[in-house]
């Protein structure tokens, strides 16, 4: 995820104010916080609901005029898919309206709805995703700013939030293979140097070892990380820690945990697995996509993908991904062009 959290609200409303206060609050804890207004240019849509997937949570602050956006609509009913297929967490806060407006579409929804359905009456299918959207996120638990004072809901909603990433970050070696050895090694390199760089090819743990290093005891020391040893040097580092990239084995289980949400391979995709993985050539984010993006497909389409990647001209379009994986357009976007080439897809 790129994002921490995707904070949202009525453009020109009377939540605006309470969104601002909100996303300050957020950013101070460091709470990683795009708005819908923020780095994203007013009216790029896509690059908005791009956002919305690229965010762990998903705050919606609902006032009385939300649903007369369409666009708001659009970005809710995203979220209410995201979290079906990727996993996102909505957080509702209704502002100004009671939960069961929003669920049944009652009061100032009711009137925007009624001018929806005139407007898309050739469209139909647009308003009833809306409802059934509007519908589901009715239901979940979030916050009612009239249970609170705005200062004190904000409060809670910044603490429940770090405390749910913080869990999150002190279970991530669980999701990820050779991680423990890692960070033990790590450890057991320290000493009484001060500064300490650490190195590594790109995606190998350099970033997880530091985020996980931050909630030891350590951080009287100050730790840079690079993949160029002599950039680190410049730093004036006293020792550099080179993290090992992932064993053949390592490599494959992670891969296998993404492609089959096991470590046991069916015999028909073993040989394309030992492909992909020696084609991913140890690199963890590469493994990751890799076998996201292949989970349930058929032998076919992990040919077809696998075929693509290697006729890349001029160049290993595995440093294409990586270039990717760097970026908000993600790997999976490169994946599902090369697919469509591969199948005549459009």
């Amino acid at each position: 995820m790129t994002y921490d959290v995707f904070l949202s609200c009525r453009r020109n409303d009377s939540c605006r104010k309470f969104k601002d206060h909100l996303y300050a609050a957020l950013n101070r804890r460091g709470i990683f916080t795009i708005g819908d207004d923020d780095e994203l240019e007013r009216g790029r849509d896509e690059a908005i609901l791009k956002a919305v997937e690229e965010s762990r949570y998903v705050i919606l602050v609902l006032s009385q005029n939300y649903a007369s956006s369409t666009w708001c609509l659009d970005a809710l009913a995203k979220a209410v898919e995201c979290t079906k297929s990727m996993g996102q967490t909505i957080l509702p806060i209704f502002y100004d309206v009671d939960p069961s407006e929003v669920r049944r579409q009652t009061g100032s929804f009711e009137k925007a709805f009624s001018e929806h359905e005139q407007v898309f009456k050739d469209n139909m299918g647009k308003v009833y995703r809306w409802r059934a959207a509007l519908n589901t996120v009715g239901n979940l638990n979030g916050w009612n700013l009239q249970d609170g004072y705005e200062s004190r809901v904000i409060q809670t909603i910044v603490e429940w939030i770090f405390n749910e990433l913080n869990e999150s970050i002190s279970s991530v070696s669980k999701d990820l293979v050779g991680v423990n050895s890692r960070v033990e090694g790590f450890l057991s390199f320290l000493d009484d140097a001060q500064i300490i760089g650490i190195s590594g090819r790109k995606g190998i743990a350099s970033v997880l070892v530091l985020k996980l290093a931050a909630f030891l005891p350590i951080l009287e020391r100050i730790i840079i990380t690079s993949r160029d040893e002599r950039l680190l040097s410049t730093f004036g580092v006293d020792k550099v820690y080179e993290v090992e990239p992932l064993t053949d084995e390592e490599a494959f289980k992670l891969f296998s945990s993404k492609a089959f949400k096991k470590d046991v391979v069916g015999e028909e995709f073993l040989e394309l697995s030992k492909n992909v993985v020696e084609f991913a050539n140890g690199l963890p984010l590469a493994l990751k996509g890799l076998g996201s993006f292949l989970f349930g497909r058929s032998i076919k389409e992990w040919s077809s993908a696998l075929d693509r990647l290697k006729e890349n001209p001029a160049e290993n379009l595995l440093m294409y991904m990586n270039d990717f994986i760097d970026s908000k357009i993600g790997l999976q976007t490169v994946l599902h062009q090369s697919m469509n080439i591969a199948t005549g897809g459009s």
